[in-house]
């Protein structure tokens, strides 16, 4: 990473980023420059090789620079997470599917396209050595995955299984809802890669990230301590009760509820609002051919496992939780500089090598490059151009000396 943010290669990857536009523009200059032609037109460019460049040479070096595409693929993708979630919410025809249906499965199959076209112009570039040194623990990959694989199970369960006797909410309907909430949930997830942009947001989501895994190790005390809990008190409660499922549940469902507060204590006394909990919890149980209630018993010992479990997970773990969270934050604080110049550095990598339309269109412009490809080279006119380095500006021959540099740093490293 400290690499990555030094100022040389910061600065050929600002140009990349900037393209032919200078770089001291700011992201609100960008964004008005978007939505206003005229503004974008009179910008200044520090990469055209004439002195006073024509209006079309002015937008074509503003539209073809990364930093453009990005704005692109940002408002096309948070149009698609629009659509998706209006399909969603929406009624679904028992007869077919409605246009918002229809234009998030092109959408979601577009952005599978382009997924798979930025990976296969990395095997181009690097070969299999792209294969080899792939990072499997990347979280927006696996997030790829998972939202792909949910959206297309769903679609298989709402369109392939037969809809049964009720005819205006299905059963298939509602386990395709449920598959596609959580795909709705990782294609937002997905969307946070955008906020990588900004250097105040793109290392809050590395804090995110590293919050969750100290999360998750923390839950491993946690759970020991509500079985300890949970199993004590279900033994002293209801000492007569047949095996079951239920009884399962009462093992994590009272304890979890009572570090959020909720502390059951009518059900610790045995009755509810005057009201005994037998009925709640009945089985029969063979004692000399008789049957008999099962009731919850009050237990003096019960209330103090209660007040030590909640004086350990209320007072001692949530407060090392805390601790935990804040050594956290501190240590990717510390960083922040650095781990935002190499998130950039990754995103303007994937940028690059991404379809120049957005979704959902990257599709059909590539379909229309194949067949021009397909017309044989005498009916096209050859475009003269002229490779020779010698030829370059001066800020070109600059940024390929950084290049040869880099690729002979790296080359070394490994």
């Amino acid at each position: 990473m400290k690499f990555i943010s030094h100022d040389c290669v910061q600065y050929h990857a600002t140009r990349q980023w900037m393209g032919k536009m200078k770089a001291t523009y700011s992201k609100l200059n960008v964004a008005i420059a978007m939505c206003t032609l005229p503004f974008a037109i009179g910008l200044k460019f520090v990469a055209i090789d004439d002195d006073k460049p024509s209006t079309w040479k002015r937008f074509s070096a503003f539209t073809t620079s990364i930093l453009f595409q990005f704005w692109l693929y940002f408002i096309s993708y948070f149009v698609f997470v629009g659509v998706f979630g209006y399909s969603l919410l929406t009624r679904w025809d028992i007869n077919g599917a409605s246009r918002a249906d229809w234009l998030t499965l092109i959408w979601v199959g577009s952005l599978l396209y382009e997924d798979v076209y930025q990976v296969t112009r990395k095997l181009q570039k690097c070969r299999w050595a792209a294969v080899r040194d792939f990072d499997w623990s990347d979280r927006l990959f696996w997030i790829k995955c998972f939202a792909v694989l949910f959206f297309v199970v769903g679609v298989f369960v709402r369109f392939a299984f037969s809809h049964g006797n009720d005819q205006i909410y299905p059963t298939n309907f509602q386990w395709a809802r449920r598959l596609f909430s959580v795909a709705f949930c990782l294609y937002c997830m997905r969307g946070m890669e955008f906020f990588i942009m900004f250097p105040n947001l793109g290392p809050k989501l590395t804090m995110i990230y590293k919050m969750i895994v100290d999360v998750a190790i923390f839950n491993a005390i946690l759970l020991v301590s509500v079985i300890i809990y949970g199993v004590a008190v279900q033994a002293l409660l209801l000492p007569l009760q047949d095996s079951s499922w239920h009884m399962l549940t009462n093992v994590f469902y009272i304890p979890y509820w009572q570090i959020h507060g909720e502390l059951f204590l009518d059900y610790f006394n045995g009755h509810n609002e005057g009201m005994s909990l037998c009925d709640r919890y009945t089985a029969s149980v063979g004692v000399n051919g008789t049957e008999i209630e099962v009731c919850v018993r009050s237990d003096p010992l019960a209330y103090l496992f209660l007040s030590m479990y909640l004086f350990f997970t209320i007072i001692l773990l949530l407060n090392l939780l805390i601790a935990i969270l804040n050594h956290t934050f501190e240590r990717v604080e510390a960083d922040a500089d650095i781990l935002w110049k190499y998130q950039m550095y990754i995103l303007i990598s994937t940028f690059e090598n991404a379809s120049r339309p957005p979704t959902p269109i990257n599709w059909l412009v590539h379909l229309i490059i194949a067949c021009w490809k397909l017309i044989p080279q005498a009916k096209r006119r050859k475009p003269t151009t002229n490779s020779s380095e010698k030829d370059l500006p001066v800020d070109g021959q600059l940024e390929r000396l950084q290049e040869l540099c880099m690729a002979t740093y790296l080359s070394r490293s490994e």
